[in-house]
C-alpha cells in the first residue's frame, strides 16, 4: 500500500534537506568568518605591537644617551675637569644620538630639536668657558692697573718732592 501523497512528501523531504543544509552552511560560514576576520586584526594588531616596542627600545636608547649628555653637560665646566676631552666625548654621543634616528620616523624632527639643542648648550657652555677665562685677564690686568697706578701716583710724589728740593735749593 502506497501512500497517496508520495511525491508531495518526497518535494517536501528534499525543501527540508535544502533549507537544513543551507543553514547549516549558514552557520559554519559565519564561524568561519568569525574566527578569520580576528586573525588578520590580530596580525595587524601584532605588526602595530612590535613597531611600538621598536619605537619605545629607540625611546629609551635615547632618553639614556641623553641622560649622558646631560651629565656631561654639567661636569663640562666644573674645576679640574678636562673640558675639550669631555666637549669631545658629548659630540660624539650627540653624532650617535642622531645617528641612530632613521629618517623615515615620524618623530624625526623632534629628536633631531632635541639633538640641535644640546649642540647650541655644548656652545654656550664653551663660550662661557671662554668668556670666564676672559674676565679672568681682565680681573688681573686691573689688578695689575691699580698697582701700576699707586706706583705712579708714588712716583709722582717722588717727582713733586724732587722738584720742590731743587725749587729751594736754587732759591737758597
Amino acid at each position: 500500500m502506497k501512500p497517496l501523497n508520495q511525491i508531495a512528501r518526497k518535494k517536501s523531504l528534499l525543501l527540508f534537506i535544502l533549507l537544513y543544509l543551507l543553514s547549516v552552511g549558514l552557520l559554519f560560514t559565519s564561524v568561519f568568518y568569525h574566527y578569520q576576520v580576528p586573525k588578520l586584526e590580530n596580525r595587524v594588531l601584532r605588526d602595530e605591537l612590535l613597531y611600538q616596542e621598536s619605537q619605545q627600545v629607540l625611546r629609551d636608547s635615547f632618553m639614556t644617551r641623553l641622560a649622558t649628555v646631560k651629565q656631561e653637560l654639567i661636569a663640562v665646566n666644573e674645576p679640574g675637569n678636562n673640558a675639550i676631552y669631555t666637549d669631545q666625548i658629548i659630540a660624539a654621543t650627540l653624532a650617535g644620538m642622531r645617528n641612530m634616528i632613521p629618517a623615515s620616523n615620524p618623530n624625526f624632527s623632534f629628536y633631531d630639536d632635541v639633538v640641535q639643542c644640546c649642540l647650541q648648550l655644548q656652545q654656550c657652555k664653551q663660550q662661557l668657558r671662554e668668556s670666564t677665562q676672559s674676565q679672568q685677564i681682565i680681573m688681573t690686568l686691573k689688578t695689575e692697573n691699580a698697582t701700576l697706578l699707586q706706583q705712579l701716583e708714588s712716583r709722582t710724589r717722588d717727582l713733586d718732592n724732587c722738584r720742590m728740593l731743587l725749587v729751594n735749593s736754587r732759591a737758597q
